[in-house]
């Protein structure tokens, strides 16, 4: 790799605990995808990267992205923002309800139902069928702004999920004379996986405001959808292919 530093895979006993942490962990959203960041942080720190899984399969990809396309759709097709922005929402209280039946993880359906509520009633309310869009431009700029912060204060915010997840959230951002070598590739590793979030908010910012100013409800739905799932795949594989050959962290079991 050029940085010097021979790193040893860790145990599958220290992957189960890191995929636990990922499974269990606090949910947030990813945008307004309906996705726990934690369980999608569990891809970056894994043994392998699969970028269907880390897409959320077939499943996940129905979630977070058939609203937006059947509001794109009803909205060409029937000219009515009522029942564009109905039918969506229906659809996730039925996704939602199916996994309430079936037991399973809510916290998907959840944020993903909450977000579509939120933009079917902006743009309802408005009369402006781009404001659908509008709550998916806030939080993005939101990220965006917190992400920066934290590179600025030298804590990068992935860096401290991703350390969280393998056992350090913090003694690598601590700046000493004469540090070993892990830290400093470890700090600079993160550093650039935040840099690739960073960019992820910012291209959907870049493409979707001036679409938003524009009007173009249409061309702002298809971006959406290019800059969803299919995007936080290749941010979560490239995080995933600077985060594979880190260092170990102090204290974490090695095979021999």
């Amino acid at each position: 790799m050029g940085e010097g530093v021979k790193v040893k895979p860790q145990t599958d006993t220290a992957a189960r605990a890191r995929q636990d942490r990922a499974q269990y962990g606090d949910a947030a959203n990813a945008e307004n995808a309906g996705a726990s960041a934690s369980r999608a942080l569990g891809a970056v720190i894994g043994d392998q990267f699969n970028i269907w899984e880390a897409m959320g399969g077939a499943r996940g990809l129905t979630e977070s992205s058939l609203p937006t396309v059947v509001f794109v759709v009803l909205l060409l097709v029937t000219h009515s923002l009522g029942l564009a922005v109905l039918v969506p929402c229906l659809m996730s209280i039925g996704a939602f309800v199916v996994r309430l039946v079936r037991r399973e993880d809510l916290s998907p359906a959840v944020s993903g139902l909450v977000a579509i509520l939120i933009s079917a009633l902006w743009a309802f309310k408005s009369g402006d069928a781009t404001n659908f869009y509008m709550w998916g431009i806030v939080t993005n700029g939101v990220y965006l702004a917190l992400l920066l912060v934290t590179i600025a204060v030298r804590k990068p915010a992935m860096g401290i999920l991703i350390g969280w997840m393998r056992g350090d959230a913090l003694s690598w951002t601590h700046r000493e004379r004469g540090e070993s070598a892990e830290r400093i590739i470890t700090r600079r590793r993160y550093t650039i996986v935040t840099w690739i979030w960073v960019g992820m908010f910012a291209l959907r910012l870049v493409v979707e405001v001036p679409l938003k100013l524009g009007g173009y409800a249409t061309a702002l739905g298809i971006a959406k959808i290019g800059l969803g799932p299919i995007l936080f795949a290749v941010v979560l594989m490239l995080s995933w292919y600077l985060v594979r050959s880190l260092p170990p962290v102090p204290g974490m079991p090695l095979n021999s």
